[in-house]
């Protein structure tokens, strides 16, 4: 499973919590996004031109506090 998780690149700080993207794979992602405006790392795939950007990746970064606190 691959997570979506927004990101301010200025301060790294995730915006929003992580969330299953429907991928797979980090291959998937980029064949359905393309490569236009994409980091690739081993572990992760970043997109975005400006400060908000978007990580996918298979680890979580940040846990919605609604659901961490039952």
């Amino acid at each position: 499973m691959i997570y979506a998780t927004p990101f301010r690149k200025s301060d790294k700080e995730a915006t929003g919590p992580s969330a299953p993207s429907g991928f797979e794979s980090l291959d998937q992602v980029v064949q359905m996004l393309g490569d236009s405006d994409c980091i690739r790392r081993p572990a992760m795939v970043i997109y975005g031109a400006g400060d908000d950007r978007i990580v996918y990746s298979r680890v979580v970064f940040r846990i919605d506090a609604a659901v961490n606190s039952g």
